[in-house]
């Protein structure tokens, strides 16, 4: 079950995928701002060793979903923990993230380690977390967050686009909850009418 959080100064629409994958989780969202049509798509990919049939429909189903995601809109971020490692081009991994982005036109905007793992006296650093997307230029900023809550580090992305912010509504109403016409009717006969008169 996904959950993602949207700014309601935005205008957002959750995407129904074409299919149901078996060797990742996702969920997609088309954000609309004033210059772009942004589709991101949140996936999960539960660690499992890449080999045989299951590489095959791994990468095709991953495949897939970025073509997909790229016939909705101009704008396409993938954002999530796919358990490739990226520092590690070499590895089967590490290979297929970069063949996934040589393909799609993708840049990755993470490029510090994400995982931190330790064990023993060995410390293993990897990039598992990414942010890819085909147009790195509406993104001013983007990197890791530490809050040590995980051995994950959190990853981020701020998107240059202009976002239109609500203006304030001022609602003024008079409430006639506890209206007593009696007491209403003697405070306008006290009121000191006669002053009006001088001016």
């Amino acid at each position: 079950m996904w959950d993602a959080l949207v700014s309601s100064s935005l205008t957002k629409k959750r995407l129904k995928p074409t299919k149901n994958y078996k060797t990742l989780q996702l969920i997609a969202l088309e954000i609309k701002t004033d210059a772009s049509n942004m589709i991101v798509i949140g996936i999960y990919r539960p660690p499992r060793n890449l080999c045989g049939d299951y590489q095959l429909l791994f990468e095709n189903e991953l495949s897939q979903v970025c073509n997909w995601a790229c016939l909705q809109g101009n704008s396409v971020v993938v954002i999530g923990d796919l358990n490739l490692d990226r520092l590690r081009p070499d590895n089967r991994e590490g290979k297929l993230l970069l063949d996934l982005e040589i393909e799609q036109g993708f840049t990755c905007l993470i490029s510090k380690p994400t995982r931190v793992e330790r064990r023993g006296t060995i410390t293993r650093h990897s990039l598992i977390d990414v942010l890819l997307t085909n147009r790195p230029e509406l993104f001013k900023e983007s990197g890791n967050y530490y809050p040590a809550l995980s051995d994950h580090a959190l990853i981020f992305g701020i998107v240059r686009d202009r976002i239109k912010s609500n203006k304030p509504k001022i609602i003024s109403f008079r409430s006639f909850k506890n209206f007593n016409a009696e007491t209403f009717n003697q405070e306008l006969s006290l009121a000191p009418w006669h002053v009006g008169e001088i001016f």
